[in-house]
């Protein structure tokens, strides 16, 4: 059965620890809004694991 939704998915298992990778990755999942409002959020937090947490609030369904 062929469906035309095709549920994007990011690996970060080669991204953890890097937020600038995790946010490469991130970018080709989400739309350009999307994006720009991540990275805005992303620079406001502090410490890796909020931004860890918001990265993944963007991308996990």
């Amino acid at each position: 059965m062929h469906t035309n939704r095709v549920k994007a998915k990011v690996d970060f298992k080669f991204c953890m620890g890097n937020i600038p990778a995790m946010l490469r990755a991130a970018k080709n999942v989400l739309s350009e809004k999307q994006y720009k409002e991540l990275c805005t959020e992303v620079n406001k937090a502090d410490g890796y694991l909020e931004q860890k947490r918001i990265i993944f609030s963007y991308v996990d369904p």
